[in-house]
């Protein structure tokens, strides 16, 4: 009988084990943590990386054979990594004229897209734009090429469907801010001083962002206009419909209901304003604002709830303080934030104009100030922003303020060191609250935040320069270690309790990236990502197998400190409707254990029609499911 070829490989494979070591060398990547770390050495005045050919080049070359390296040495199947590795390599592809190339790799990162909107609009979608214009023309400027480029984006933008439209709106936006001195003020802003700290490196994450600022200040700030114009002919040729808001027909009002049950629901953020919720707060009516502990907790003056400062120090402050000098320039913020909305929605009046006009007239100065204020101001109000979806509709809902600090006043990032330190201040204070909460009986917690063992390495990156990096990846590990840890036990300790929380806004796998305590798994907590108004998923929504339950993080109304009304968005505002639902439940009957709760927030969710990989929460459908267990 003739052995096939098949045969003989197995009987080769048999005698010669080391050639199957040899295939299976790469080593396997099962969480960001075992991805390797790069340092650079890079120029003393970082901006020479965006203007200076000779710097730029030595140090692109450098990323690019630790990126291929990556790729040549290491098995990895986190979608999101390989995309985020394929996609600079796509940048200096394209830097270098490798035209083909960074085709090819493109293809590859829309083959791994499974948001559908992202799909036709990631990342690089001007540089795609630019390198099928170039290959068109056979020219990288001139009239030729501009015509080829307005065709390109014009066939390209004519082929979407009508479900992109919304998406194609909010990615032009982008153009209205870009000027020659755009990413000259971010890098001054965000990563200069960290650079500095580290004698001149820059690493992993920083690193890729440098390589696409690049290629952005090199080709897209020149060619911004040509872009919007091709743009804004498309959005004004078409009239497409808004997106269907599939929320309408799914919300539960229980004000004017009778026999609801009061219930405490905590919302553990940044500080809520008390002023704008009078009536709806928790009260601890044991305690009195006296600057005493009346009812001998612990905690003097905790009328509405508990909280800690930068330093991690018990404050009876309720709201993250912003200096005098900065509150002053609140109220201009808030009126700009308006603005950008209808920015994004295309609106052409005398604001949008006007404040077109001031993005292109900042200097990297101003647009750092901008950073800075955008830091505080967002710290200031999001946990006000979430107390107000926590509530929607409910009148029994009592909201507990419980205040973690995240940021200190200089509105930097990374001003909080989260070092062994801070780490274990941090694991003493999870251990106060949900003492807390269980003393005060609240059924429902928020938390609108996560964390993630690479942060805290990447912080340590500015706040300990003399650690090796090797240091800082144990360093890291081990804070990380003990927040988990601490909040595992801690949720453990409370079944009777829901947490709920988000699942993070780094659009990649919360498991794969060990973000806590999105990627944690316990009875008692919900992890949620956002879907936008027609339940499509977010672009920047994180997901992974512990995130089953999605709902809405785009344009969400919302209350800011002082009472005005917002628009909220983010993973942030997704996670207080699935709380502001299990308080519903709760109010609707008291008597539910957790468990139940769980059960009919999932059985009530639905699969969205835009993304079938997604669960829509429904709370009509769950209401009804809950009338329909008391009978």
């Amino acid at each position: 009988m003739k052995k096939s070829f098949a045969f003989y490989l197995a009987a080769f494979l048999i005698l010669c084990p080391t050639f199957v070591l040899a295939q299976n060398s790469k080593k396997k990547v099962a969480s960001a943590a075992d991805l390797p770390r790069f340092s650079y050495e890079v120029p003393e005045k970082l901006t020479d990386l965006l203007t200076n050919d000779e710097s730029y080049k030595l140090f692109a070359a450098r990323v690019r054979t630790d990126l291929e390296g990556v790729l040549r040495d290491y098995e990895i199947e986190d979608k999101t990594t390989l995309k985020r590795i394929q996609t600079t390599l796509a940048e200096l592809d394209f830097q270098e004229n490798r035209l083909d190339s960074a085709l090819e790799r493109m293809r590859i990162v829309v083959e791994l897209e499974e948001k559908p909107e992202l799909k036709y609009l990631p990342d690089f979608f001007d540089t795609q734009i630019f390198v099928r214009a170039q290959k068109q023309s056979g020219a990288a400027s001139g009239e030729k090429f501009l015509q080829a480029l307005q065709m390109v984006l014009a066939e390209t933008l004519n082929s979407f469907p009508a479900s992109v439209f919304t998406g194609v709106k909010e990615f032009r936006t982008g153009y209205d801010y870009l000027n020659e001195k755009f990413f000259t003020g971010i890098i001054e802003a965000q990563l200069a001083p960290k650079v500095k700290q580290n004698g001149n490196k820059l690493f992993n994450e920083d690193a890729y962002r440098i390589v696409s600022f690049r290629t952005a200040h090199k080709f897209l700030v020149p060619l911004a206009g040509e872009l919007a114009k091709g743009f804004d002919a498309y959005i004004a040729a078409r009239k497409t419909a808004p997106k269907i808001n599939v929320w309408t027909n799914r919300a539960v009002n229980l004000i004017g209901k009778e026999k609801l049950s009061p219930v405490v629901v905590a919302v553990w953020d940044t500080g809520v304003d008390p002023t704008v919720f009078p009536s709806q707060m928790f009260v601890n009516r044991r305690e009195k604002t006296d600057g005493k502990d009346n009812d001998r907790n612990n905690f003097a003056d905790d009328v509405h709830g508990i909280g800690f400062d930068v330093n991690g120090k018990y404050t009876t402050e309720p709201l993250f303080f912003v200096k005098d000098k900065d509150a002053k320039k609140y109220a201009q913020w808030i009126k700009e934030r308006r603005v950008v909305v209808k920015l994004q929605d295309a609106v052409d009046d005398d604001e949008t104009r006007a404040l077109k006009k001031k993005f292109q007239a900042q200097t990297p100065a101003d647009i750092a100030e901008e950073l800075r204020l955008y830091n505080i101001f967002s710290t200031y109000t999001h946990g006000t922003e979430v107390a107000a979806i926590v509530i929607e509709g409910n009148p029994a809902a009592r909201i507990l303020n419980a205040r973690s600090t995240w940021r200190d006043q200089s509105g930097q990032n990374d001003s909080v060191i989260n070092n062994e330190d801070w780490a274990r201040s941090f694991a003493a204070n999870i251990r106060a609250f949900v003492d807390y909460f269980k003393k005060q009986n609240t059924r429902v917690v928020n938390m609108s935040w996560s964390m993630s063992r690479t942060e805290i390495e990447e912080n340590l990156e500015k706040n300990a320069p003399t650690m090796t990096a090797e240091e800082r990846k144990i360093a890291a590990q081990k804070s990380f270690t003990i927040i988990k840890n601490a909040l595992v036990e801690a949720f453990r300790s409370a079944p009777e309790i829901l947490f709920v929380c988000s699942a993070g806004n780094t659009n990649s796998d919360a498991g794969f990236n060990e973000r806590v305590p999105s990627s944690l798994e316990l009875p008692n907590l919900i992890t949620v990502g956002a879907v936008d108004e027609s339940g499509g998923a977010a672009n920047f929504t994180s997901f992974g197998k512990n995130v089953r339950l999605y709902a809405q993080g785009k344009n969400v109304p919302a209350l800011v400190p002082g009472g005005e009304k917002f628009i909220f968005g983010g993973t942030s505002a997704a996670t207080p409707a699935v709380a502001n639902l299990a308080a519903k439940l709760f109010a609707l009957n008291p008597n539910l254990t957790v468990a139940e709760v769980v059960k009919l927030i999932q059985n009530g969710a639905d699969t969205s029609e835009t993304d079938n990989h997604l669960k829509l929460i429904n709370p009509k459908r769950s209401t009804e499911l809950l009338v329909l267990t008391n009978k």
